[in-house]
């Protein structure tokens, strides 16, 4: 009997894109992104969507992690701008926390078989933890999409047990 080991490379890899939010007032962005005030407007947005986009192609990851995308409008979007980049991702998803000013979200251009959010806290404050089960060459692999307060920005170490605790 012979038995083979066949392996394909894949690349993965985290961006953190910086408070991407939208031109529609939601009510819960931060004041800075609240369009039409602080010159927060559709042509920011639009350059900001273009410039990750830009980012993300040069990436080139089969896998890629987002922190501080707004919500599921801001993604669709960026798959969109990514298309017509010509760096399409076929599968993506987030996590959809009400009343939240930021979401984490996964692109991907291998299959997602199952997508699953961690609860850390009630509080729209507190991310949730998106967990995705990816397909690899028929093998699933899990990812963890976290984005947690950092410690030295009104964070506090007993917040980040919470995130941990949770991830555990």
């Amino acid at each position: 009997m012979i038995s083979l080991l066949i392996s394909s490379e894949v690349k993965i890899a985290s961006y953190n894109v910086e408070n991407l939010f939208d031109d529609v007032y939601n009510g819960s962005e931060y004041d800075e992104y609240i369009p039409s005030q602080h010159n927060y407007n559709t042509h920011m947005y639009n350059i900001k969507l273009q410039h990750t986009a830009e980012v993300i192609c040069d990436i080139d990851a089969d896998i890629i992690a987002l922190q501080e995308i707004e919500n599921q409008n801001v993604l669709k979007n960026l798959l969109s701008t990514l298309k017509k980049a010509g760096c399409a991702y076929k599968y993506s998803a987030i996590t959809t926390k009400r009343n939240a000013p930021i979401q984490v979200a996964l692109l991907s251009r291998k299959l997602i078989r199952h997508q699953n959010e961690l609860i850390v806290s009630p509080s729209s404050k507190v991310r949730n933890i998106l967990e995705v089960v990816v397909d690899i060459d028929g093998y699933p692999l899990h990812i963890f999409v976290n984005h947690w307060k950092s410690r030295g920005y009104r964070g506090f170490e007993s917040k980040r047990f919470k995130y941990a605790k949770t991830l555990k």
